[in-house]
């Protein structure tokens, strides 16, 4: 739909503006509804921003024509509707992004996370991660060690962004002596080594981010949803496997043939355009994996009677357990495809993996492993006793993994979710290492196997015309 929205100025008499913003018949304003209503309101925020810096940008140039325009950038995980910023549709509206990272409010495996965000939200294009000098936070006037300082600097050069430090000043005004010549220590490193970076990424797992599900799944709790994507960024870094992001805003089947595997951690809701580009994806030979609740959702979150990934699975819906302490087992009658998949986890241990889950019927999947949900005590039944702490397994109700072959490709789905597991308060180390056995068993041969400590991310890039490829390995270890 199109529409033109006036925008009123009234002038305060402290020489403020009172703007006033009419509208679109149908929008609400009493809070979130997740109806037509919503969706009409949501989409009233969305392109407001957009067109606003439009208009910004536009009216810079026309005073000076050489100046750069950059927006600060909120599309990505942890922010969610409430800032207003889709993750494509307002990450190009600058010349370039710019967005920020940050151990104090992002955790160190997403100085990298965030970086490739904003690489796959404008593709082709520069973009600009900011960090900090201080060790808490923006605003404190505490100096950050000097190798705190080049991890987190050579972290984001590797992934192929530009860098800004951030410094604000005393409130007297002083800048610490310190913090300048430790900054200049590393920036001195970083041109140094600079022919070292920018060049292209070898990934091999494209991970997938739905902005939809973002909104309409994650709701007014997006953490539920971005656990599952931030846990399989975990998982890959941890176990070395070479990853990058795919957006649904911008997915092409260009895009999706870039990965030897796509993962779509628990990807509720999917349009039919980005059903038909999987379909293709996996029919020329593409291998798909899929976790916990993908495809089980309707365009605004509600609950399906099936799967709109049924005919990729190779199963039908039964239904979803209403647990996230769910398990899941091997049992004793190895297998060759068991035993690549479950790789050195015993058999017959149930093995907790926190998160959603699904119970699925196969119909053209081989079905790998079981499901099992939890035990519930009388008091848990009567809803008088919490059943946020995990209770041990109970019994199967039907597959844990379901692998289906489809035209060329493969799809190998999780009824489970290790990602989110991974992300979880309850991180057990084989759930990551079975969302990774799940990747070498669909992409057996890698183009690069990296063996390193968990603690090192790996990240490498194809300098072509040197016929070289660089390696670099970053190193976190606290240091405050």
């Amino acid at each position: 739909m199109q529409a033109r929205y006036l925008i009123d100025l009234e002038k305060n008499e402290d020489g403020g503006y009172t703007v006033t913003v009419p509208l679109l018949p149908g929008c609400i304003t009493e809070g979130a509804t997740w109806d037509e209503g919503w969706e009409k309101m949501l989409e009233f925020r969305y392109r407001s921003s957009e067109r606003f810096e439009k208009a910004l940008r536009s009216h810079v140039r026309s005073l000076n024509p050489r100046a750069s325009v950059d927006f600060n950038y909120h599309g990505n995980p942890p922010f969610s509707f409430e800032v207003g910023q889709r993750p494509v549709q307002h990450a190009g509206q600058g010349d370039f992004v710019t967005g920020e990272t940050g151990v104090w409010g992002f955790s160190a495996l997403t100085v990298g996370l965030n970086a490739e965000f904003y690489r796959a939200a404008t593709p082709d294009r520069p973009f600009q991660v900011a960090m900090q000098r201080g060790v808490r936070m923006y605003h404190d006037q505490t100096t950050r060690p000097l190798n705190d300082i080049r991890w987190e600097l050579f972290s984001l050069l590797a992934h192929g962004a530009f860098v800004t430090m951030v410094d604000k000043t005393a409130y007297d005004g002083w800048l610490d002596p310190v913090a300048y010549e430790r900054i200049g220590t590393a920036f001195a490193e970083a041109h140094g080594k600079r022919p070292h970076f920018g060049h292209a990424p070898v990934q091999e797992v494209g991970i997938y981010f739905s902005s939809r599900t973002r909104d309409w799944a994650g709701r007014e709790r997006p953490a539920g949803y971005f656990q599952g994507f931030q846990g399989a960024q975990r998982a890959m870094v941890y176990e070395h496997i070479l990853w990058g992001v795919v957006l649904d805003e911008n997915l092409t089947l260009e895009t999706l043939r870039r990965f030897r595997v796509l993962l779509l951690p628990n990807t509720a809701i999917l349009a039919e355009q980005e059903i038909g580009l999987l379909r293709r994806y996996v029919e020329e030979g593409g291998k798909l994996l899929l976790t916990g609740l993908s495809g089980t959702l309707g365009r605004r979150g509600e609950k399906l009677n099936e799967s709109t990934l049924a005919h990729l699975i190779g199963a039908k819906l039964v239904g979803r357990l209403d647990s996230s302490d769910n398990w899941m087992r091997f049992p004793a009658t190895p297998t060759a495809a068991k035993s690549v998949l479950r790789g050195d986890i015993p058999w017959d241990w149930p093995l907790l993996v926190r998160g959603p889950a699904v119970v699925y019927q196969p119909t053209t999947a081989t079905p790998i492993g079981q499901l099992w949900k939890p035990v519930r005590t009388s008091r848990q039944r009567a809803g008088l006793e919490s059943t946020d702490w995990p209770m041990s397994a109970d019994a199967p109700v039907g597959p844990a993994i379901l692998v289906n072959r489809v035209g060329q490709g493969e799809v190998l789905t999780f009824a489970v979710s290790p990602d989110f597991a991974t992300a979880s308060e309850h991180p057990i180390v084989e759930a990551r290492r079975l969302l990774c056995q799940a990747v070498r068993s669909l992409n057996p041969n890698p183009r690069i196997r990296i063996t390193a400590p968990a603690n090192v991310e790996a990240v490498v890039t194809d300098d072509a015309a040197a016929r070289t490829l660089r390696v670099h390995l970053l190193a976190w270890i606290p240091t405050v």
